[in-house]
């Protein structure tokens, strides 16, 4: 049985599989890391550790939330990545799985429905892998 922490942005909601969640953290320290060649890497601090944010839909609404955004940090192959969140989500393995649709992004997996609702089903190894290629080697090392 598949068990899934589903959380919302402002645009959709994605679900990440549950044996991949390393904590949920409410507000943090956000700063974006200029990479050169006019990139930036939005970060959070968290404790001692530098944790790249994922932006799987290109939000920019959590850039200045402070406390009321959420981040879900996930503990992928790469190390660890945060995901935003408008809400502290919950965990289920109530929905049902579904193909993903053609028109994807490479790291959505699939989609999961719950209570009338479609989550993309996020492989957090190939969004990290996305992010290492989009930023080569300036990505921030892992505390």
């Amino acid at each position: 049985m598949n068990r899934f922490g589903l959380f919302c942005t402002e645009k959709s909601g994605y679900a990440v599989p549950l044996e991949s969640i390393a904590r949920i953290l409410q507000g943090g320290a956000i700063y974006r890391l200029p990479l050169g060649g006019g990139d930036c890497l939005p970060v959070l601090v968290m404790a001692d550790r530098v944790v790249p944010i994922a932006e799987p839909e290109n939000s920019e609404k959590w850039h200045s939330a402070g406390a009321d955004c959420y981040f879900v940090i996930t503990d992928s192959e790469y190390g660890l990545l945060a995901l935003p969140s408008d809400l502290p989500g919950r965990i289920t393995a109530k929905g049902e799985c579904v193909p993903r649709d053609t028109d994807d992004a490479p790291w959505v997996v699939g989609r999961y429905r719950f209570q009338d609702f479609v989550y993309s089903i996020l492989n957090v190894d190939c969004l990290a892998m996305s992010m290492a290629e989009r930023y080569g080697s300036r990505t921030v090392p892992q505390g």
